[in-house]
C-alpha cells in the first residue's frame, strides 16, 4: 500500500466496481421495465382482440336470430307455423335449440319442450326491443349450463314475441381456450358479479365460483378476489395478482353488449425469464471492463511511477553527497511535474 502503483491500481479498481455495478444495475432495471412494459402492452392488445372475437361471434348468433325472426312464418305468433320453421332451419345455426316466448312468458321449442321464461333478464330486454345474450347459468329445461341468446320477434313494428336460441356454455370456453399468451398463460372470462363464465378449468365454470365472496373465508383467494374487484371498477387495464404461490399479470378488456370481462393472464417468471441471463452477461461484461481497466491502471502507474523511482535514487545518492551521476536527460525534457523535480 506504500507504493503509488499499488494505490492507483486499488483506488481505480474500486472506482470502476462502484461506476459498472451502478451502470449495471441501472441497465438491468431498465430492461426490466421495459420487458415488463412490452408484456404488458402486448397483454392488453391479445385482450382487445380476444373481445373483439367474442363480440363477432355473440354478434353473428344475434344477427341468426333476428333473421329467423324476420320469417313470414315467425311473425305470425302462430305455434303451428313457427313449430316446422324452427325443426327445418336448426341444423342451419349452432344453437342446440331453438324456440319462441310468447308475451305470457311461455317458451315453445323446437323439439316440443315448453317453459315459463317470462322472468329471465335476456327475455325481458328481447321484449324491450333489445337482442341479448344471457349470462352462463342453469337451463330450467336441460338443467344444464347454457347462454341463451334472445332476438325480439316484431310485427308491424310492435313487439309480438321472442325468439330465443340455446347454445352449450362450452362456446364462451373454446374462445377463450384459443387464446394464450407464451407457455403458461391463459385466458378466462367474468361476468358482472366476478362468477366465471369461461374458464380453462371447466369446474369453475360448472360450479359458478363466487371468488369474491369466496375469499371471505380463503385467505389463499384474497389476492385473486382484489383483482375482479379492481377489474369490476376499471373495466380495463393491466394488473398484477398472486395465485397458488405464483405472481401472474393480467390484462382485462370488457365485452361490449355485456357485463363480460375477458382477462389474458402471463406467467411473472415467464415474462421475466430474459432477465437472469442479461443479468449474467453484464456480470461478465463488468468483469472483463475490470480487468482491463486494472491493466491500463497498472501500465499507468508504471509511467508515473517509474521516473519517481529513479529520482528518488538521484535523490538518494545526493543525500549522500554523491553527485557524479548525471540525472537522466530523458526525465529532464519532461514538461509535467517530473521534469521540475528532475532539475
Amino acid at each position: 500500500m506504500k507504493s503509488i502503483k499499488t494505490k492507483l491500481i486499488i483506488y481505480f479498481g474500486i472506482l470502476i466496481i462502484l461506476i459498472s455495478s451502478s451502470l449495471g444495475f441501472l441497465a438491468l432495471q431498465r430492461a426490466r421495465d421495459s420487458i415488463v412494459k412490452e408484456a404488458e402492452e402486448g397483454l392488453q392488445s391479445l385482450a382487445y382482440q380476444g373481445t373483439q372475437l367474442t363480440e363477432s361471434k355473440i354478434e353473428t348468433q344475434k344477427k341468426v336470430l333476428e333473421m329467423l325472426a324476420g320469417i313470414e312464418d315467425i311473425q305470425s305468433m302462430n305455434w303451428e307455423l313457427q313449430q316446422p320453421v324452427l325443426k327445418r332451419r336448426l341444423s342451419d345455426t349452432n344453437f342446440l335449440a331453438i324456440g319462441v316466448v310468447y308475451p305470457d312468458g311461455k317458451a315453445y321449442y323446437n323439439d316440443g319442450k315448453t317453459a315459463q321464461l317470462g322472468d329471465m333478464d335476456y327475455v325481458k330486454k328481447a321484449f324491450e326491443g333489445k337482442p341479448n345474450v344471457s349470462d352462463i347459468h342453469i337451463s330450467p329445461v336441460t338443467n344444464e349450463l347454457v347462454a341463451m341468446y334472445a332476438a325480439p320477434v316484431k310485427r308491424n313494428g310492435t313487439v309480438v314475441g321472442v325468439l330465443i336460441g340455446r347454445r352449450d356454455a362450452n362456446a364462451l370456453s373454446n374462445i377463450t381456450n384459443s387464446i394464450s399468451y407464451g407457455e403458461n398463460g391463459y385466458a378466462y372470462m367474468i361476468n358482472g358479479e366476478g362468477i366465471p363464465i369461461a374458464h380453462p378449468d371447466k369446474e369453475k365454470v360448472l360450479n359458478q365460483e363466487n371468488i369474491i365472496e369466496e375469499a371471505q373465508n380463503d385467505e389463499g383467494l384474497k389476492s385473486v378476489a382484489e383483482l375482479f374487484t379492481k377489474i369490476l371498477q376499471e373495466k380495463r387495464g393491466v394488473s398484477n395478482y398472486s395465485f397458488k404461490e405464483n405472481d401472474i399479470y393480467a390484462a382485462y378488456e370488457p365485452v361490449h353488449g355485456t357485463d363480460w370481462t375477458l382477462v389474458i393472464t402471463a406467467d411473472k417468471k415467464e415474462v421475466l425469464s430474459a432477465i437472469p441471463a442479461l443479468q449474467k452477461n453484464i456480470i461478465i461484461i463488468t468483469l472483463i471492463i475490470l480487468v482491463v481497466s486494472i491493466a491500463i491502471t497498472y501500465f499507468i502507474g508504471n509511467l508515473i511511477a517509474k521516473p519517481i523511482i529513479r529520482i528518488i535514487q538521484y535523490s538518494a545518492k545526493i543525500a549522500d553527497l554523491d553527485i557524479t551521476e548525471d540525472v537522466s536527460e530523458m526525465l529532464l525534457k519532461k514538461k509535467d511535474e517530473i521534469g521540475n523535480l528532475s532539475k
